[in-house]
C-alpha cells in the first residue's frame, strides 16, 4: 500500500508556504506583534530539511539508474533561475541607487544569474541577498548527487551531527543565529544548509522504509519544526539561540 502522494505534497505545500510567511514577517521586521516569528529566520533551516526530504523521495532511487549528479544540478538550477532572476532585477537595481556604482550592480547582476558568490565586499549575493541559501543548497544538491545518497543512514545522521557542532560553535562565536548572508558567514551558511538538509535525508529515508505503517509519523515529524521555532523565543537561552521575551 502507498502512502497518498497528494496527502503527503499537500502538507509540503502547507509547510513551505507557513514558512515563507514566517521569513517574510521576520525580515520585513514585523514580528513585534508575532513572538512566534521572532525567530523567523530559522524557516530558512526548515526549507533545507525539507528540500533534503523531498529530493530523497523524488530522486534517490534514479541516482545511478538514469541521472547523475551534473543532470540533477542542472535540474535544480533551471528551477531555481526564473526566482533568482525575480529577485537578482529589482535588487540590482537597489544596489545601483544605493551606491551610484552601475559596473558593482551590473556585476552582482550577473553573478547572482549564474549562483556564483561575490568574492570581494560584504554580501555573498549583494543583489539578492536571501540567495546565499540558494547557493548553500546548489551545493548540497551536488554533494547529494555525488556521494551521500551512498552513505548509510547513520554516517548521514553523524554527518549531520558534525554540521550541527560546527554551527553551534560558530553562532555562539558570533554572537548570533541569522548567519549565511555575509561572504564572512558562508562557512556557517553550508553547515546550517548541511545539517537541515542531511537531517530531511534521513527522515525521507525512515519515512520509505516503514511505509505504510510509519508514514502518519512523519507527517507529524515535519510539523515539529514550526513548533520548535515559534517556542524557541519563549525559553531564557542565549540570544544567539532565542531571545527571551
Amino acid at each position: 500500500m502507498k502512502t497518498d502522494p497528494g496527502e503527503r505534497l499537500l502538507l509540503l505545500d502547507g509547510l513551505r508556504g507557513f514558512a515563507a510567511i514566517g521569513v517574510l514577517v521576520f525580515h520585513a521586521r514585523l514580528s513585534a506583534p508575532f513572538p512566534a516569528f521572532t525567530r523567523g529566520y530559522l524557516f530558512v533551516d526548515l526549507f533545507f530539511l525539507l528540500s533534503g526530504f523531498v529530493l530523497t523521495l523524488a530522486f534517490e532511487p534514479r541516482f545511478g539508474a538514469g541521472i547523475d549528479a551534473i543532470t540533477f544540478l542542472r535540474r535544480r538550477f533551471r528551477r531555481f533561475l526564473p526566482m533568482v532572476a525575480a529577485g537578482a532585477i529589482p535588487g540590482a537595481f537597489a544596489l545601483f541607487g544605493a551606491t551610484g556604482n552601475g559596473g558593482l550592480a551590473l556585476a552582482a547582476f550577473v553573478l547572482s544569474l549564474a549562483m556564483v558568490p561575490m568574492l570581494t565586499g560584504g554580501m555573498t549575493f549583494p543583489a539578492n541577498t536571501p540567495q546565499w541559501s540558494l547557493f548553500a543548497e546548489l551545493a548540497l544538491n551536488l554533494l547529494h548527487g555525488m556521494k551521500l545518497h551512498r552513505l548509510t543512514d547513520a554516517k548521514l545522521a553523524l554527518l549531520a551531527l558534525a554540521c550541527l557542532a560546527g554551527l553551534v560553535m560558530l553562532m555562539a562565536r558570533a554572537g548570533d543565529g541569522d548567519l549565511g548572508g555575509d561572504l564572512r558567514q558562508l562557512p556557517a551558511g553550508l553547515l546550517r544548509g548541511g545539517w537541515s538538509y542531511l537531517l530531511g535525508i534521513v527522515m525521507a529515508r525512515r519515512l520509505r522504509a516503514r511505509r505504510p505503517a510509519g508514514a502518519a509519523d512523519w507527517r507529524i515529524a515535519l510539523l515539529m519544526p514550526i513548533a520548535v521555532v515559534a517556542l524557541l523565543p519563549l525559553v531564557p537561552l542565549p540570544v544567539w539561540i532565542a531571545t527571551p521575551l
